[in-house]
């Protein structure tokens, strides 16, 4: 916890500097599998408690496995567990603020890696922003050497170079626009690591993390947003699921907008809850819990 702490800390006293920047959105995704085995997501159980500025997260995962023996790599979707690119300042690796627990053995994060295709498609796009980036201080250099200033002939010849260069080069054709690398990869397991289940044998995985409320951008309200359907390539159906979204420094009069619509409120617990029964996820059953921060 002291971890979570520390960067929610940081990522607090760093925002301000980028606050006007629309931030990225915050969406909790289920874990997925890669590979063959016939392993079943009986149940789900999520609570999140979600305060103004942060929302503490657990899931927990009961797993059956319907086959022989085996093991395969279960894994995070790619998802923003922060506002904005921490890369930016020296973080790129969100491991060490995640939790993880296959029964009561807590995961060695070191353990964990991404993808072989996922690396080597990163490695791709390093090269071929190093590349862009060169490629473009040598025509600028060129063009102001030509124009001799940085006006509006200056600046319309610069970008005509760099709408060219992009259409016409095809030294990294291969390589997918950065804007849509998120969406090629949500549903595909990122940060992975290895589960054995024995025949007919069952699994207790347990996850937990800190993450920043979803911000709506320019606006003083915040959200809670957890992906269900990304736990639809599990064998079988769900039998059951349950996301209990429970409400710590602020009134449930804030709660501004939930779905899906069949949600029931605990106003002892200061809780909404989803229950969910014998189906596979889909984008419908996502669910979204927003709140106001300001006003009385």
């Amino acid at each position: 916890m002291k971890k979570f702490l520390f960067f929610f800390l940081f990522v607090v006293l760093w925002m301000p500097a980028i606050a006007d920047i629309a931030p990225n959105p915050i969406e909790i995704r289920s874990i997925i599998p890669r590979g063959e085995c016939k392993v079943q997501m009986v149940s789900e159980i999520v609570t999140a408690d979600v305060y103004k500025d942060s929302s503490v997260v657990e899931c927990v995962f009961y797993m059956k496995n319907w086959g022989e023996g085996c093991t395969m790599q279960v894994g995070f979707p790619m998802m923003d567990l922060y506002h904005f690119p921490l890369s930016e300042v020296g973080i790129s690796d969100m491991r060490s603020f995640i939790e993880l627990y296959v029964g009561d053995k807590k995961v060695d994060l070191d353990s964990l890696y991404i993808p072989e295709e996922i690396t080597a498609l990163r490695a791709r796009m390093k090269l071929r922003d190093e590349y862009f980036t060169k490629s473009y201080a040598a025509a600028r250099d060129s063009l102001f050497r030509v124009y001799g200033s940085r006006g509006t002939d200056y600046q319309n010849a610069v970008n005509k170079f760099r709408d060219d260069f992009q259409k016409n080069d095809t030294t990294f054709k291969d390589v997918p626009a950065a804007s849509t690398v998120w969406r090629r990869f949500r549903n595909t397991p990122y940060y992975v690591w290895n589960v054995t289940f024995d025949a007919l044998g069952s699994q207790k995985i347990t996850v937990r993390y800190r993450v920043p409320t979803g911000r709506i951008y320019k606006s003083s309200s915040r959200y809670f947003y957890y992906i269900l359907h990304t736990g639809a390539g599990w064998y079988k159906d769900i039998e059951q699921a349950r996301v209990r979204v429970r409400v710590m420094d602020f009134d449930l009069s804030k709660v501004s907008e939930t779905r899906p619509s069949h949600y029931r409120i605990n106003h002892a617990a200061r809780e909404h809850v989803w229950d969910f029964v014998h189906f596979e996820p889909s984008e419908e059953d996502n669910v979204y819990f927003r709140f106001e921060t300001q006003g009385p």
